[in-house]
């Protein structure tokens, strides 16, 4: 049977965006739908179910009607929807986070994660990506459905706050693979608590020279110095790893052990000069 197009309508389509290529309206012009729509009749309304590409490529050539093929109303809607996302994803065509919003869909209808992963066939697991990352930063999102990173590369992104997502994700994608984006949020990780400590180390070597400054308008000489053995013997016995991860470096290789004993030692040289010059004084 032929329906007008504008009698047709949908309950809508799990595609974010219904993209027609050239050749396919092409096609459309010259030879029309050879294969009629799946439509239900709702109410006094012409659902489509299954053809919304093909309407819109006719629409997009002028025609005002189209074949169709009646079929039964779904008992469930959430059904419905379900049976559009599988039609969709045997095509092959539809993006990542459109398939995700469809998952998504089913849930805010009633199901559980269980049954919607049963339905599709998928893991729980990769169920869980999808829906994650409905919850990404926008140019997260842009990348995976432009194919510049696969949601499974993504993936360690994905806890993060948003501006750490938008700050790292040409990073991951130059990454490409889970375990290397893994790595680069580690890294990433440790610069930042590396940063915090170095903070930290700077606000308390200024308060060593408050010290060393207040000692310095006393009249001390009758008394020993208390930082000749006290703080330099503290500062000798630092633990090297302790100090290497706080200047940002990895404790485990020789080469970072050797650069906290030469950070370590122009410290208590500094410290000595600074000592012998209160001495002087």
């Amino acid at each position: 049977m032929e329906i007008k197009t504008s009698e047709l309508h949908s309950l809508g389509n799990v595609r974010s965006k219904i993209e027609l290529d050239s050749d396919f309206v092409q096609s459309i012009k010259q030879m029309g739908i050879l294969t009629p729509l799946s439509v239900y009749r709702l109410g006094d309304q012409w659902v489509v179910k299954d053809g919304h590409r093909r309407l819109a490529a006719a629409v997009a050539v002028g025609l005002t009607s189209v074949p169709c093929a009646e079929v039964d109303v779904p008992s469930d809607p959430a059904v419905a929807r379900a049976q559009q996302v599988i039609i969709n994803n045997m095509r092959q065509n539809l993006d990542y986070l459109s398939v995700a919003r469809g998952y998504q869909e089913l849930i805010d209808a009633g199901w559980t994660r269980v049954a919607v992963a049963a339905w599709f066939n998928i893991s729980e697991t990769s169920l869980s990506l999808a829906l994650s990352t409905l919850k990404a930063h926008p140019k997260v999102q842009e990348a995976i459905v432009a194919g510049r990173i696969s949601s499974s590369a993504v993936e360690p992104l994905l806890p993060l706050p948003w501006e750490d997502q938008e700050r790292l994700i040409d990073a991951a994608i130059a990454e490409k693979t889970v375990r290397k984006v893994a790595a680069l949020v580690r890294a990433d990780q440790r610069r930042e608590t590396a940063v915090e400590n170095r903070g930290g180390a700077t606000e308390g070597f200024e308060n060593a020279g408050h010290v060393l400054e207040f000692k310095d308008t006393e009249d001390d000489s009758d008394q020993a110095d208390p930082y000749d053995d006290t703080m330099l013997g503290v500062l000798k016995e630092m633990e090297l790893s302790a100090v290497a991860v706080g200047y940002g470096w990895d404790p485990s290789t020789d080469s970072a052990r050797s650069e906290a004993v030469e950070r370590i030692e122009r410290i208590i040289a500094a410290m000595n000069d600074a000592l012998e010059a209160i001495k002087e004084k």
